[in-house]
């Protein structure tokens, strides 16, 4: 209706100020779509984009959803890079983060773009880097960081599964200036684990700080296989 397009409008404006501070180009599109999830994927394909940003309000709105309607959507019909985004504070007050990133994490098609955009984020901003995995696969990370040329401190954090890790982030879950990043996977797709399937939701329950949860791409790019030697 015209009265949408009129607050996509609005909310357009708003986001053009955000990004003029940040010295970043926008190039804003409105989509007339019969629903919200379809225009999103349909711009996705015909603007050939790559990562996909989308806000989450930390909640599942739909019973059996991993998260929400519309972002399952999303998930289910593209295959790009999507940062799923919730955001409570201004990304210049954080300091550090939480990275959750498991040993099935290799085997996704999409992790060295994945692992790229982490480490952009981590160095542009400073941020120091705790990786949060169950068992000790340091020497395999440390490979891959090394490889990246990661040039920022990171350390790592070994939990024996998903109840002890989530009671290190409840002692930090009042640190807004952490930022929780859960790198996980598309249902049934390289890396996913159904047991983990709510930890999205358990730590927004809780957590303070900022909250970004990453479905790496599922495209298979061979070049980043033989980079990181995995195949």
């Amino acid at each position: 209706s015209e009265k949408d397009i009129i607050k996509t409008e609005r909310v357009i404006e708003s986001a053009k100020r955000y990004v003029s501070t940040a010295e970043l180009k926008l190039r804003p599109q409105i989509r007339l779509n019969y629903n919200i999830a379809s225009g999103i994927i349909r711009s996705v394909k015909e603007n050939r984009i790559n990562t996909v940003i989308l806000g989450w309000d930390g909640t599942c709105s739909v019973r059996g959803s991993i998260i929400g309607s519309v972002i399952d959507q999303v998930l289910d019909n593209t295959d790009k890079l999507v940062l799923v985004s919730h955001l409570k504070h201004p990304l210049s007050t954080i300091a550090t983060i939480q990275l959750i990133l498991l040993r099935e994490s290799l085997s996704n098609p999409g992790i060295y773009q994945t692992l790229r955009t982490i480490k952009r984020m981590s160095e542009e901003t400073g941020y120091s880097i705790t990786i949060h995995t169950f068992e000790d696969i340091q020497d395999a990370y440390d490979k891959v960081f090394k490889l990246i040329n990661l040039d920022v401190p990171f350390s790592f954090e070994i939990s024996s599964g998903r109840k002890e890790l989530l009671e290190k982030l409840r002692e930090r879950q009042n640190n807004i200036d952490d930022m929780v990043v859960y790198v996980t996977s598309r249902i049934n797709t390289p890396g996913w684990d159904s047991s983990l399937k709510d930890l999205p939701n358990d730590i927004a329950f809780f957590f303070k700080g900022n909250l970004i949860i990453i479905y790496p791409s599922t495209e298979e790019d061979m070049d980043d296989y033989g980079y990181f030697e995995l195949k």
